[in-house]
Parts: structure tokens; C-alpha cells; sequence
């Protein structure tokens, strides 16, 4: 049994409870692994029934609206609401969410929105106040974002706090301010920074006032690589260094008045003096999820040092969980409480061993200064341990910078931190601006050595993050029981032995390749297409990119849904033209996985995209393939890519005209055809070359394009399946409706990865028919549960009466047939089965040869 008091395991249980509804089945394996572990099984109960409780609160809210391709949104509106909260981020971009939002009419009447609205608003002219009241006309729609298999869906931590909409803007806004927006927090950290140095004040208003408007992207990435990303989240490191003021106060005290210390004993001293410094912290730094978690413990241990003269970390940690799981169950869910709960209960769970090797090195004489810092290093190494389950599920890469950690944690704890809060206590005292300035100056000469320091070990390549195989719940859960078995004895060694090794198992099967399969990620308005061929080897066609600078797709989509259940491995990596939305991923790919082959059809252009590429490629130095009509790439044995444009001898400028064209075949059965961003007259010419174009799915051609649309090679192809790489109300309206109709009048389904999610199409044999899976879609252990809620047989029966009423008036069958999917929100299988219905009376599907 472990050592836990029975309190404790009411916790533990309350906090397993609230992740129920979210995460039904690992939640429930975890529940069965506590009832296993303790007699307390009454504790347990009441943990989970109370965990649940509180769960209630935050569950999502519905989305505002289910079709991603409704013509009506986005929508100008002038709008009215209270900021609820407030983040800023790297490279001055600030995400308001706010509540209580109407949308005014045009006579100024209000309407309420119906959900909260989270409002992205780049280089704002200045921070605005959680509270403050503003009316201003902003561009809405409804809140989406990626979902593919295996990965959190960013938008349901949206949904859980009832954020339905969202906005974007940037620079000067015309907004009217009826409350606010400064706050007298903002007005200290405004002054604050006036008075640092310039390239330091990001890095000073970070650690100081937990504000990262102004650290620039460049930095945050490399900090984050090297692993020291922790030191800019508020958190136990900048509480403590604030306690150790209340430290060195309580000896400098005792120091001038000896008597002090017969009334009030140096640990009750230092909780006096420390106490009021960390909750004035707190305050100042924003009170986020990390910050509260330490500075509850903080009081906890305050309290036990009072009390007993002594504290005890594993009663600290568990109030503080129970303490936010009561106030803020939704905190919970949050990445960053989660990373935070982690770091410090391994370091916890791990420093009975740091004690044993304290006192080996004690009988050898280390010198002082060198075990403080191999302790350090011991701290930072248990983080990183406790901390890597999380950064795989979340970020899906992993940073291991214990030595990093040991260079930058001193100087930030001993030199960085104490100066800037010289600084900002002289910042708030008349006439001490010059005092302040010299303070901040010397914070900042640290600052900007360990820029330095980064971009010369980036120069040098050595700031390398690590990818890694990522383990469905079952793996991890297989693990956790596996490290608890030495607490268990008897029987219940025995249930948990057979609940490692039926877990185990099925990750097992998880990892073996169902066939042959293609995925199309959903990576917003871009595109990228994996290949699995049935022995597991993989190859990726684009990897996306993003409009936004400073939002990498390769390192946050494209490598994690790569390593879901997958070493980090291609066989391949080719690019269909050097257009940003499908190379813009690839340098991380490059980086972070081992690619075996790169292939291209034409020269990479000299924009900033470009030439991350180029360098990506240059560190990688793996063989290069030029690709051209005729070639054809053998995967392994009857796994082909077929080459069908560009034409040999053509290696000019790399448009969407000069696309690559690839066909996936499998024992000579064509299943796919990529054509990456080809217009119309470009298909003409692949098909007068004679090449064969028959495949059972289509990658629709410029993400589902007016312009790509050719009805007569289209036929050739004969799909079953088309797909749409696009984002949800993009402004270029694709798929157009051109396309959904000729699509809808040959019977083929159409898939957008805007509505869907990611799309897989596997194949068992290479003459079986495509099995199709989408990831927008809820699951309950691995079944869909839509079917309980809204009933297809229904849906499909509305949609017959609509379009028989419909074609009274003389309406095209096809174009009902494609709108009624629209109308009734139909999945492409429904819709399948619609067109079914109708099937004599509209174009047959042909056999695709």
C-alpha cells in the first residue's frame, strides 16, 4: 500500500474524478488501480463521487455551430462584454476572453452572443485589466480548431470555459472603453518596464509580473529547446526566491536584534516576514494556475513550520491539489497545473533517494558548493522525469536541459530575480528611478548572456529536442501500474500484474500497422498527407504551414500526430511545391524525425520559408531525390508511388502548376492520387500523357478549388472518396460549390478536414474497398456515441421529406442531394447512404480498376 494518509486518498481519488467525464476510460482504469492499491475503498468512493461532482462545472458547452463551411460566418459585429481574463504571449500578441458579450444592432439594441468570446489581438497598443468593459466592432465566428487522432483538441479547453466564439485583430483598434482597462497591477508592471533595459524587458516583465507581451519569439523558442521554458511560468522557483527573502529578512533581524529569536524562533520568523512578500507576488504575477499551486504550498509549509518547526512536502502537495480541485476543478484540465503537479511530486517522490546520495557525498568530503549544485541537478532531472509523460501528450517533443537547467536556475534564483525586485521596490518609490535602472541593469546583464549564450549553442546545433513515441492512456497506465507493483503484496500484486499486461497488449496492437492506410492531418488552411503501407513504412506528402508567424505546424500538429503509436520515422518526405501551406512543417519534420528519403520537383524559392527549409535540409544531409513524370518511388514490395507531373526537364519555378502529382498504387490497384495544388489545365496534361489516374480517393487539388475542377479527368480518376485539406469558414470558400456538386452528382463523398477532422482511409487488401474513420468525432471506449445522441436513420429520413418537398418545385436532384448534407448536417456516410436511396436516379459509381 502506499503512503498515503487516508485523507490523502480521497484526494487523489477527487482529482481522478473530475477527469472522468473528459477522459472516461482512462479515468475509470485509474479509479480501478486506486481500489486495487488500498483497503480504503470507502475513501475512494468518496473521492470519485465528489471528483465527479465538482466535474460538473466544467463541462463543454455545445459548439456554436456544427457546419464548418456555413457561408454565414465569419460576421462583422459590434459587440459589447466584460474582460473575464487576460494572457499575453511572446511577440506582443494578448488573448482576452471575454463574457457577458451582446452583439449591438444597429439602432444599439442588444442581443446576448450566447457563449463567451475569446479575442486574439496582435501588438495592442497596451495590456488591458481582467474586469475592464469595452464595446467595439469586431470580425466573429465560431470557435474550431485542429483535431486529429490521438491529440487534445485545443478547442474543448475553450468549450470547457464556455468560449464559443472567437476574434482576431491587430494593431490600433477602435475600441470604447466603458471600464478600465488599466488596473493598478498594470500601472506597477508598465512602470516597471519603462525602467528595464530594452532587451532585457521581456525577460525581467516575465519573471517578475508573469507578462510575456513583450519576449521576443526567437528567445522563447530557444529557452523552450533548451528546457529551461519552466523559468518564465511562474511557479515554486520564483516563490521560493521570494521566501528566501523573508529568509534572509528573518536572519538580518536576528542578526541585529539577538533577543528577537527567544520570542519568535527563526522558522516562524521567516513565515512572518515571507508569507505577506509571497502573497503581494501573487497578486502581482497574475495568479495563474502554477503560481496558486505554490503559493498554497507555500502556506501550507508555512503553517506546518509554525505549528511543528518542520514541514512535510507530501501533505503540502495534496492540499494544494485538493485546495484548487475545490475552487477550480477546471484548473485540472489546464496543461500548465498539470506539468506543474507533476514536476513537484516527482521531486517529492524522488528526494528520499536525493537524501541517500547527499550523504554518500558527504563521506566523501564534496565540497559544499558542489553538492548544492549536483542537488540542483537532481531537482531538475526528477522535474523532467515526472514531466515527460505530459510534454509527449500536450506537445508531443520532449526537452531534456538538467544541464542547461543547472547553468541558467542559479543565476536566475541568486542574481536574476533578487535585482529585478530591487528594482521594482525602487521603481514605486519617488526620485529612485536612478537606483531602480542600475538594479534592472544588472538583472538584464544576465538576460542577455544567456541569450547569448542560446544562440550560440543553437549556432552549434546544440539546442535539440527530442520526439519520441507517443503511448495511447493504456501505455501510460500499463507503466504507472507497472512502477506500483513494489507497494503491493498478495492478491493485489496479482490484479495488477493482469491489468499492466491486458493494457499492454492492446498498446501493443495499437502500434501494428491495420494495413495500408492514408491519413489527411487537419492542419487548418494547409495541407499534409501520411502514407502507411502494411509493414508500418511511412511517408509524408506537404506538412502544412501557418499564416502566423510564430505558430509552427510541423512542431505542434504534424510531428505529434506522427508519433501517436509511432516511432519518430518516414521512410519518405516529399513536397508537392514550395507554396508555404505545404512546406511550411516540414523543417520541424526534419529535425525532429528520422527521414529516410526527401523528394521534390522543383527549386525552393528565396522567401523566409524558404530558407528555413534550405536549412533544415542542409542539418538533415540525407539523399535528395529530384522527382519527375515516370519515375516511381517502391515503398516496399507492391507498395508504388507513381511520378505523373512534372515532366522531366522541367525545374523552373515552383508553382501551383508545376505541382507534384503522385498515385498511390497496391499491386497495381490505383487507391490514391495527391495532386498537390494543379489547376485545371495542368490535369488536362496529365492525362494526355496516358498515365493511368484511377484511384478510389482523390486529394482534392487546391484544397477543393474552383480552379482545379476538371470534370473530364476527373471522371478518368472514378473516386469513391475526395478530401478537402482546408480550414473551417476559410475566406476562399473551399471546397467551392462547383466542386460539392460535381462531386455530389457522380456520388462521390466528400470530406473536408474543416468539418471531419483528420480523415484515414485504410485498406485491409490491396482489392479491398476503403474503411474510413474520421477524428471529429466523440468516442466512449472506442465506440461512437453520436448514434445515442442523434440517430442517422433520423436525420436521413428528414433529409428524404426535405428534398422530396424540394423537387416539387422542379429542383436538380445532385444539387439537393448536396445540399441537404449541408442543411442536415449529414457525415459523408450518411450522405452516402442518401445518395443510395437515390441511386437510380443519378450517376452511378464505376468500379474503380
Amino acid at each position: 500500500m502506499l503512503p498515503l494518509l487516508p485523507w490523502q486518498w480521497v484526494v487523489l481519488a477527487g482529482v481522478v474524478g473530475v477527469f472522468v467525464p473528459h477522459a472516461a476510460a482512462p479515468s475509470l482504469a485509474c479509479a480501478a488501480v486506486l481500489f486495487v492499491l488500498t483497503p480504503l475503498r470507502t475513501h475512494v468512493a468518496a473521492g470519485l463521487f465528489l471528483g465527479v461532482l465538482l466535474s460538473l462545472r466544467t463541462l463543454p458547452i455545445a459548439p456554436a455551430c456544427v457546419d464548418a463551411h456555413d457561408p454565414s460566418w465569419p460576421r462583422t459585429l459590434s459587440v459589447r462584454g466584460t474582460v473575464l481574463s487576460v494572457q499575453s504571449y511572446p511577440g506582443e500578441r494578448m488573448l482576452l476572453v471575454v463574457g457577458d458579450v451582446e452583439i449591438l444592432d444597429a439602432d444599439g439594441t442588444p442581443r446576448p452572443l450566447g457563449a463567451d468570446l475569446v479575442w486574439s489581438w496582435d501588438t495592442p497598443p497596451h495590456l488591458v485589466a481582467p474586469g475592464s468593459v469595452f464595446a467595439a466592432r469586431l470580425r466573429l465566428r465560431p470557435l474550431r480548431g485542429t483535431a486529429n487522432f490521438g491529440l487534445p483538441w485545443a478547442e474543448q479547453r475553450w468549450l470547457r470555459r464556455g468560449v464559443g466564439f472567437r476574434a482576431s485583430s491587430a494593431g490600433e483598434v477602435p475600441v470604447q472603453w466603458l471600464r478600465g482597462p488599466k488596473s493598478l497591477r498594470l500601472r506597477i508592471l508598465e512602470r516597471f518596464a519603462a525602467l528595464c533595459p530594452d532587451k532585457a524587458r521581456g525577460m525581467l516583465l516575465a519573471v517578475v509580473g508573469g507578462e510575456r507581451l513583450f519576449l521576443p519569439p526567437a528567445l522563447v523558442d530557444r529557452v523552450r529547446r533548451a528546457g529551461l521554458a519552466h523559468s518564465l511560468a511562474l511557479s515554486g522557483l520564483h516563490v521560493g526566491v521570494v521566501l528566501g527573502m523573508g529568509l534572509g529578512l528573518a536572519n538580518l533581524a536576528i542578526r541585529l536584534w539577538p533577543g528577537l529569536a527567544l520570542r519568535l524562533p527563526r522558522p516562524q520568523l521567516a513565515v512572518a516576514l515571507g508569507l505577506p512578500w509571497s502573497a503581494a507576488y501573487l497578486w502581482l504575477g497574475g495568479a495563474g494556475p502554477s503560481l496558486v499551486r505554490a503559493w498554497i504550498m507555500a502556506c501550507v509549509a508555512g503553517g506546518m513550520l509554525w505549528r511543528y518547526r518542520r514541514f512535510w512536502p507530501q501533505d503540502a502537495v495534496f492540499a494544494a491539489a485538493a485546495a484548487m480541485v475545490l475552487l477550480f476543478p477546471a484548473w485540472a484540465l489546464e496543461p500548465s497545473t498539470q506539468l506543474s503537479f507533476a514536476a513537484v511530486s516527482a521531486i517529492v517522490m524522488l528526494a528520499p533517494l536525493g537524501k541517500y546520495f547527499h550523504q554518500y557525498l558527504k563521506k566523501w568530503r564534496i565540497p559544499r558548493v558542489l553538492c548544492w549544485l549536483l542537488g540542483l541537478a537532481g531537482v531538475s532531472l526528477a522535474a523532467t522525469i515526472g514531466t515527460v509523460p505530459l510534454q509527449l501528450f500536450w506537445f508531443g517533443v520532449v526537452s531534456f536541459g538538467v544541464v542547461w537547467n543547472l547553468l541558467w536556475l542559479p543565476v536566475l534564483s541568486l542574481w536574476v530575480m533578487p535585482w529585478a525586485m530591487v528594482g521594482l521596490g525602487a521603481s514605486l518609490l519617488p526620485g529612485a528611478d536612478g537606483v531602480a535602472r542600475m538594479a534592472l541593469d544588472l538583472a538584464g546583464w544576465a538576460v542577455l548572456g544567456l541569450d547569448r549564450a542560446l544562440a550560440w549553442a543553437e549556432a552549434s546545433g546544440w539546442l535539440q529536442e527530442l520526439a519520441l513515441p507517443r503511448p495511447s492512456w493504456m501505455g501510460w497506465t500499463a507503466l504507472g501500474i507497472a512502477l506500483l507493483l513494489p507497494w503491493t503484496r498478495g492478491v493485489r500484486r496479482l490484479a495488477m500484474v493482469l491489468m499492466a499486461l491486458s493494457l499492454g497488449l492492446a498498446e501493443v496492437r495499437g502500434f501494428a500497422s491495420p494495413g495500408m492506410s492514408l491519413t489527411v492531418l487537419d492542419t487548418g488552411s494547409s495541407q499534409a498527407v501520411l502514407l502507411e503501407t502494411p509493414s508500418g513504412k511511412r511517408v509524408l506528402v506537404d506538412a502544412g504551414g501557418a499564416f502566423a508567424s510564430d505558430y509552427d505546424v510541423g512542431r505542434l500538429v504534424v510531428v505529434p500526430a506522427l508519433t501517436v503509436q509511432r516511432p519518430p520515422v518516414l521512410w519518405g518526405a516529399l513536397i508537392s511545391h514550395a507554396d508555404m501551406d505545404h512546406i511550411g512543417g516540414m523543417p520541424a519534420v526534419l529535425s525532429l524525425m528520422r527521414v529516410g528519403l526527401w523528394g521534390q520537383a522543383g527549386p525552393l524559392r528565396d522567401d523566409a520559408t524558404g530558407r528555413q527549409l534550405r536549412f533544415a535540409l542542409d542539418g538533415w544531409g540525407g539523399p535528395r531525390h529530384r522527382l519527375a513524370a515516370g519515375q516511381r518511388l517502391e515503398v516496399e514490395p507492391g507498395v508504388v508511388l507513381e511520378v505523373l507531373h512534372p515532366p522531366d526537364g522541367v525545374f523552373g519555378p515552383w508553382g501551383n502548376a508545376q505541382s507534384l502529382v503522385v498515385r498511390l498504387t497496391w499491386e497495381g490497384r490505383g487507391l490514391a492520387i495527391l495532386p498537390g495544388d494543379i489547376p485545371a489545365a495542368v490535369w488536362q496534361q496529365v492525362a494526355d500523357h496516358g498515365h493511368p489516374l484511377a484511384a478510389q480517393v482523390l486529394i482534392l487539388p487546391h484544397h477543393g478549388s474552383r480552379d482545379a475542377l476538371n470534370p473530364e479527368v476527373w471522371r478518368q480518376v472514378r473516386p469513391m472518396h475526395a478530401v478537402a485539406a482546408c480550414g473551417p469558414w476559410n475566406r476562399f470558400g473551399h471546397p467551392h460549390q462547383e466542386v460539392r456538386h460535381w462531386l455530389a452528382s457522380h456520388n462521390v463523398a466528400l470530406w473536408t478536414t474543416a468539418q471531419h477532422g483528420a480523415v484515414r482511409f485504410t485498406w485491409k487488401t490491396s482489392g479491398s474497398r476503403p474503411s474510413v474513420d474520421w477524428a471529429r468525432r466523440p468516442h466512449a471506449l472506442g465506440e461512437d456515441i453520436m448514434s445515442t445522441i442523434m440517430p442517422t436513420d433520423q436525420n436521413i429520413r428528414q433529409a428524404v421529406a426535405w428534398i422530396e418537398e424540394a423537387r416539387k418545385d422542379g429542383k436538380d436532384l445532385a444539387a439537393l442531394l448536396a445540399e441537404a448534407g449541408m442543411r442536415f448536417n449529414l457525415s459523408p456516410m450518411e450522405e452516402q447512404k442518401l445518395a443510395d436511396i437515390y441511386q437510380d436516379q443519378i450517376a452511378p459509381r464505376r468500379e474503380v480498376q
